[in-house]
């Protein structure tokens, strides 16, 4: 496993770090090799920010992310991901929420434009965030309920982690 350990060390050599004026993170990895790219966006806040009465409030943001702007109306993100060649996607844990779309790497400027439009200029219809509440509850079904293991695992965190923001179920199934 020494080769494993080398490919291990000559990454994080790679990896360049940068600070924007805005106190955003920037990590970046350049593999010239491969003619595709990854956008990670990762915001540290999850089931661990939030309290009894608002549970799950990290989980329909993360929906509704995908619900529209100002600047691009509900479906264009899609549509634009779809015409592009590019898939997406995003996951809500404890600790995190992050989204992420995988592209061919001449198409990184539409991928940080999109996440940049709704980093800043999310809609929040009512109707819509109805509508993801009961996509969420489905998920919860098939990833937490019809499972046998799914409220046992839950359970367990919520014994385990009685004082702790970790009491709160994560999306994460």
């Amino acid at each position: 496993m020494e080769n494993g350990g080398n490919v291990e060390h000559s990454m994080r050599e790679r990896v360049q770090e940068s600070i924007l004026g805005n106190g955003m993170k920037v990590l970046t990895v350049e593999n010239p090799v491969s003619p595709t790219a990854s956008v990670q966006v990762w915001y540290r806040v999850g089931s661990r920010n939030e309290r009894p009465g608002i549970t799950g409030a990290s989980h329909i943001f993360e929906h509704m992310m995908f619900k529209g702007t100002e600047r691009h109306r509900l479906g264009e993100f899609d549509r634009i991901i779809q015409e592009n060649g590019m898939s997406n996607n995003a996951f809500t844990s404890h600790d995190y929420t992050a989204y992420f779309e995988n592209l061919a790497k001449d198409r990184l400027e539409i991928a940080f434009e999109l996440e940049s439009d709704r980093m800043q200029g999310l809609l929040l219809d009512p109707e819509e965030f109805a509508s993801e509440i009961s996509v969420i509850r489905e998920e919860r079904r098939q990833t937490r309920e019809d499972p046998p293991y799914g409220l046992l695992s839950e359970a367990v965190e919520a014994a385990v982690f009685q004082a702790h923001p970790y009491h709160w179920p994560s999306s994460d199934g």
